[in-house]
């Protein structure tokens, strides 16, 4: 787990092994690409949905359309976040999501 200013992060390397670790963990916030090999964002977000996780969850893209923003939004992502142009702007727009989700808490 890495820290990062006031953040703490895990990292999984697909949409399964994160499945299994949120059976065992909490996290305050959920942050997934819509395209993964294996699964989805979309997929992994209705698996944890269906079991009846409503930890807040960020799907981030670098190449999503309307379709896919409707998509995810749908099955109950909280941000939908496409990255594109500057890094730095990327990041700072993904942690004020963070911040929203988890001040709401």
């Amino acid at each position: 787990m890495a820290k990062k200013d006031s953040f703490s992060i895990q990292t999984c390397q697909s949409a399964l092994e994160a499945l299994e670790d949120l059976s065992l963990n909490h996290y305050d916030v959920i942050i997934s690409d819509y395209f993964m090999p294996g699964m989805d964002g979309v997929a992994f977000l209705r698996a944890l949905r269906d079991r009846g996780d409503a930890t807040p969850f960020i799907m981030v893209t670098g190449f999503g359309g309307d379709c896919e923003r409707d998509e995810a939004l749908g099955a109950g992502a909280d941000f939908y976040i496409v990255k594109e142009g500057d890094p730095g702007v990327f990041f700072d727009c993904l942690c004020r999501a963070v911040m929203t989700v988890v001040g709401e808490r």
